[in-house]
């Protein structure tokens, strides 16, 4: 499929798009490990302890009283 792709493009094009996919895989299997990893996050509360709502979050409003 990538010689199809690739056949008409300058070489500088196909090698830059190669690399491009090759460190975007990397990317991701990274991204996904770390969020399977509860241990990656130190803000994070293990699972089942704490908040529900991520460390990032903006706090919710307090109800206003009549």
């Amino acid at each position: 499929m990538i010689l199809f792709t690739c056949y008409n493009l300058p070489a500088g094009m196909s090698l830059y798009w190669t690399c491009q996919n090759v460190l975007t895989i990397f990317q991701q299997l990274l991204t996904n490990r770390k969020k399977d990893d509860p241990a990656a996050d130190p803000g994070r509360p293990a699972p089942g302890k704490g908040s529900s709502r991520p460390s990032w979050a903006a706090p919710r409003p307090t109800p206003k009283r009549k």
